[in-house]
């Protein structure tokens, strides 16, 4: 070996030291003539596709196809009509919320109204005192009426902006089942502390602000399937055309809002 060759041999093991101490970066900062030196007499070693991260492909998805319809009267005698985004509503109507998955899976639906108070409309025990038992999960092609078959929820007369948060998802999410009970044991507490702080946590995490759920507005598209909703306070049986949400992601909370006078 020349004089030269055992020069260039000393520096380029004091630079593998080097590179070694501070980081496989080094390579990239030091000359060029250093490199190809280094190179020379070290040769870098190609990854394989062995040392590549292996990638899942069997990820679950959510149900492709979900039905859902929100749905009002304004009086007894008013027909059934679709609650959309910017529906005017009035206090004292009535609603009802009807919807199937075509897989099974958990859903979560949250109201909350002008004040920011959040309540849980499924999963829900009980309503008024009278077992409904909706629960998680669902199962596919099941019909879910909300809050009942013979049931409807009420608008009590707290105006201002009425917001609709859904969340179909192919696990349960445990945060958002705790948070859920945690607030009912508040308000049968009347822990206004605690009230407050159960409703900017749900408002953060449905609303998208934490970055653990991404907030989309409510894509639902007309589908040229009728669905009958019996209205059994009166007897009465309606109509309407079905509305699907296609394409969900599993993270993602669909939002709508109506205005409530």
């Amino acid at each position: 070996m020349s004089l030269f060759q055992s020069k260039s041999l000393i520096v380029a093991i004091i630079a593998t030291t080097a590179a070694t101490i501070f980081g496989a970066f080094f390579r990239e900062t030091i000359p060029p003539v250093v490199t190809s030196i280094m190179d020379y007499y070290f040769p870098r070693k190609e990854q394989s596709r062995q040392d590549a991260p292996a990638i899942n492909i069997n990820m679950p998805s959510v149900p492709s196809a979900f039905q859902v319809n929100y749905l009002y009267r304004e009086a007894e005698s008013s027909p059934l009509k679709p609650i959309l985004p910017g529906s005017i509503l009035h206090s004292g109507d009535h609603y009802k919320i009807v919807f199937t998955s075509d897989r099974n899976g958990y859903v979560y639906l949250f109201q909350v109204d002008s004040t920011g108070q959040f309540f849980q409309l499924f999963p829900m025990a009980e309503f008024k005192g009278v077992r409904v038992d909706n629960h998680n999960p669902v199962k596919a092609g099941q019909r879910y009426v909300l809050p009942a078959e013979d049931k409807s929820f009420k608008l009590d007369r707290v105006v201002g902006r009425e917001r609709l948060f859904l969340a179909v998802t192919t696990h349960a999410h445990g945060e958002l089942e705790t948070l859920a009970q945690r607030l009912t044991v508040a308000r049968q507490r009347k822990d206004a502390p605690a009230i407050t702080q159960l409703n900017q946590a749900l408002a953060a995490r449905l609303e998208g602000r934490d970055g653990e759920y991404f907030y989309r507005g409510l894509e639902s598209v007309e589908t040229d399937q009728v669905l009958q909703v019996a209205w059994n306070q009166t007897g009465e049986v309606f109509d309407t055309l079905g509305r699907s949400l296609e394409n969900l992601c599993e993270n993602c909370v669909y939002g709508m809002e109506f205005e409530h006078r």
